[in-house]
Parts: C-alpha cells; structure tokens; sequence
C-alpha cells in the first residue's frame, strides 16, 4: 500500500517526468557534488589515531565522571605538546579517550593523573591500546581497497545479472552506471563529514568507512531494483512487439519501483534517526553518516543513475 507522501508525489510527477527533466536534476546532482568536492579539498579530513596512530584509553567512572570539556582541559594541560584530544561518551560512566602517542612512562602517568581531574574523580582503565603510525597507514590502506573492490564487484555482479537484458545498452554498462551511482552516493557524506571533522564534530575512524560500505550495499540493491524492472519492461516489450521507446520503458520502470524506494528508504530513515538522538555517543556519528548516504542513495537512484541509462541508450545508438 501507497504512503501518505507517495500520494503527494504523486500530483507532482508523472511517469515520464523525471526522464524529461533529466538535465535539471543532473545539473542539481553536479551542484551537491561540486559542494562535497570544495569541501574535501579545502577542509580535508582529520582521521581518527585508527588510521593516524595514538593511543586509545577507556575509562570507568564508577560514581561521578566529569564533564567532557572540563576533561579535555585537564589532558590537554598535562601533556602540553598535544594538539588536540578526543573524548567520546560510552554509556552513562565511561569515557573513550584518544590522543596522540605517548612519550615514556612520563606521559602516561601524567596522562592518568589528567583523568582523575586532579583527583576530583576515580576511574577504572578498562583498556589502554596504543597504534603505531604504520599500523594505522596499513589499516587506511586496507579501507580504500575495501571500497575498491566492493566496487569492482558491483559491477561484475551487474554485468553478469543484466547479461540477458534486451536492448541497445550493453549490460556492463548497467555495472559502471551503478558505480558511478554510488560514487555520488558515497561523495556527499565524505563532504559533509570532512566539514564536521574541519569543525571538531567528529574524525574518520573505522566505524566510518564501515558505514561508506553499509552505504554501498543498500543503495546498490536500490538501484538494482530499478533496473530490474527496466529489464523486465524491455523482455515484456520485445515479447509483445509493443515497440516503446527505451526512454518511455526507463520512465514507466521507475514509476513502478518508486513506491518502493521512498516506501523502504522511510522505514531506515526513522530508524537512523532514532539511533542518532537516543543511541550511544560511539553510534551517533555512524547513524549520521548512514542516514545521509541513505538520502543520496535514493536521490541518486530516482534522479541520476536511472536517467543516466538514458543517455547511456543514445550514445550506444550513435
């Protein structure tokens, strides 16, 4: 059954409409592409010590810890020569510090004494790890590799599911317009996240590129949703000789799937949501960056990729 807000969609579009108005929503998709764009190469990023190297303490408080800010200053006064210090919430008592290395047993003691706030405040160490530089370049490494090669699979994948597809576009070039989906899809929380990191709202860590990965996954099974009705669309339409224009076949197909892609992508979006305002502190930014790839995704699906097969048909026929 229609939600309340395909119901209003649906006195604004028409099957075709999307398909006719392609350049005006690629133009936008380029917009909000440029933006993450000027966003990474201004601002960068500021990765986690999981990729940067450092140490990572948890701490137990067991009847009162102290407050955040109050918490930094007294590291950051300790260990003079640190920058900067990451403090995130786990739980009603415990705190997960990160900062940079450690020299000596010096520091790590001043660096104890900083926790207790003068001895204002007792605490158990529940973990102390300490990431070397290499370790965290090889972990970064690995990241970008994961990414890659869920990437090259998505298309293999595509390209072998679609092999049987009628029509003028090649199959795997329904795999390179996917990719090319998700790349938007992944580009616009890497540009948000690099200007929340430029602010001091959060880091790259590892929990964010499981989230890119996570990204990846749902807005591929979006797309491929899609397409498969435009596949099923192009059989039907050479089996009954009914002769529609490939234009007019992409048009009706994502009509019929978009019911289900707002439908679906409403569900995750409370979800994340509420994850985001009543989940722990160490999820919070994980369910940001997952309810923004999600919106790109569905965006990008309804608005880009599925266009974009348009445009792959008449150049295939030139």
């Amino acid at each position: 059954m229609r939600g309340t807000l395909l119901v209003i969609f649906a006195s604004h579009l028409t099957s075709m409409h999307i398909i006719r108005n392609k350049k005006t929503y690629f133009f936008l998709s380029g917009i909000l592409a440029l933006l993450s764009i000027l966003s990474i190469s201004i601002y960068g990023f500021r990765y986690s010590t999981e990729f940067t190297g450092g140490v990572i303490v948890e701490a137990f408080y067991a009847d009162t810890r102290p407050e955040k800010e109050i918490l930094e200053k007294s590291i950051l006064v300790a260990l003079p020569g640190t920058l900067s210090v990451s403090i995130r919430e786990s739980g009603d008592q415990q705190y997960i510090i990160r900062t940079a290395h450690l020299k000596g047993e010096g520091e790590r003691n001043a660096l104890k004494e900083a926790l207790t706030v003068g001895g204002k405040y007792q605490y158990e160490e529940r973990r102390f790890s300490s990431i070397g530089p290499i370790f965290g370049k090889e972990l970064a490494t690995k990241a970008l590799l994961a990414l890659f090669l869920a990437s090259l699979g998505i298309i293999l994948y595509v390209a072998l599911a679609f092999s049987n597809t009628h029509g003028s576009v090649s199959s795997w070039k329904y795999g390179v317009i996917a990719v090319v989906g998700l790349i938007f899809d992944i580009l616009i929380p890497l540009g948000v996240f690099s200007y929340l990191s430029h602010i001091g709202i959060t880091e790259i860590d590892l929990l964010f590129v499981t989230a890119l990965l996570v990204i990846l996954g749902y807005c591929t099974n979006d797309t491929i949703v899609v397409f498969d009705r435009v596949r099923e669309n192009l059989r039907r339409d050479s089996e009954f000789r009914e002769k529609k224009s490939f234009e007019h076949i992409v048009g009706a197909s994502l009509w019929q799937t978009l019911g289900r892609s707002i439908n679906t992508v409403l569900t995750v979006v409370i979800v994340l949501v509420a994850i985001f305002f009543f989940g722990g502190e160490v999820t919070k930014m994980f369910s940001l960056a997952l309810l923004i790839g999600v919106i790109s995704g569905v965006y990008s699906t309804l608005f880009f990729s599925t266009p974009l097969l348009v445009i792959a048909e008449k150049f295939s026929k030139r």
